[in-house]
């Protein structure tokens, strides 16, 4: 799954959080209601162990990011799935 709402150069850390929320949520949506899983079947995935999303800013993460992004992990890791944080090159 893709995540091309961008948001605007500078923008708050709230504004950050709230769309890492929103996505991680629809994202958790698709996996509970069996639409990952059927779409990586078509995709020739039959078996996996983890499924790791990744954040991708070409900022830093703040404090609040990575405190979210732990938060995350420890929720999730009894389904088998991770969140990282990448910070992309400029």
């Amino acid at each position: 799954m893709r995540n091309d709402e961008l948001l605007a150069v500078g923008s708050d850390s709230a504004a950050v959080l709230d769309l890492f929320h929103r996505r991680l949520q629809m994202f958790l949506g698709h996996i509970r209601s069996g639409f990952l899983k059927r779409d990586l079947r078509k995709a020739g995935i039959r078996k996996f162990e983890a499924i790791e999303v990744v954040v991708q800013s070409a900022a830093e993460a703040d404090p609040g990011m990575l405190a979210a992004i732990d938060r995350a992990n420890e929720a999730l890791e009894h389904e088998g799935i991770m969140v990282s944080y990448q910070q992309l090159q400029r």
